[in-house]
Order: C-alpha cells, then structure tokens, then sequence
C-alpha cells in the first residue's frame, strides 16, 4: 500500500510541475505578444486571466 501511496504522490508531483512549467512559458508568450502582434496590455491581461 505504502508502494501505491508514494507512486501517487510522485506522479502529483511530476504534474504540478509539468504544470507550473507550461504555465510559465504562457506567461512569457503572453509578455511578448504585444511586441509582435500589438494588442492593448488589458488584452493581454484579460487572455492571461482565462481558464
């Protein structure tokens, strides 16, 4: 059981940070589209708030 429990904990955590690393390159490409493609900063912000 022990097994099972720190297999499920792993995989969580290999999530979280697949998540937090996708989630920072959106962050980045958010912060350069206004230098390419020119959208308002609220544009931006608005995108960045979405689920």
């Amino acid at each position: 059981m022990i097994d099972l429990v720190e297999r499920v904990m792993v995989a969580i955590g290999e999530r979280d940070a697949a998540v937090a690393e996708t989630e920072k390159r959106a962050g980045e490409a958010l912060r350069q589209l206004p230098e390419r493609e020119g959208p308002a900063e609220n544009e931006a912000a608005t995108w960045a708030a979405r689920p």
